[in-house]
């Protein structure tokens, strides 16, 4: 999260982990952006590329209006996990279709 703030374009943000059947759980980034119609994944993740090591960089990266709060003003990482993202590009989709492919192979 700390790295993600740093981002000029980002107004604040929250990472949690999301479950995945093959990997356990991957790391969910939700951003608020200061622009959300020019800010992306890939930049996100180039940014970070920058800053983190790969496995640190969230696999999922979704963009939302503004962040669940609590009456301390704090982020809801309990609700967030419960939010179902219409705008998320899912790498556990990816990921499920990937190794389908390869067991296909086998």
């Amino acid at each position: 999260e700390h790295k993600i703030k740093k981002c000029s374009s980002v107004i604040e943000c929250a990472v949690i982990g999301e479950k995945n059947e093959h990997f356990g759980e991957l790391i969910k980034s939700i951003i608020v952006a200061k622009n959300q119609k020019t800010l992306t994944q890939i930049q996100i993740k180039k940014y970070l590329r920058k800053n983190l090591n790969e496995y640190e960089i969230p696999q999922i990266i979704e963009f939302v209006d503004e962040l669940p709060k609590n009456k301390l003003g704090k982020i809801d990482k309990k609700k967030l996990k419960n939010i179902n993202f219409k705008n998320n590009i899912n790498i556990n989709d990816n990921v499920t279709k990937y190794l389908n492919l390869i067991n296909k192979i086998k």
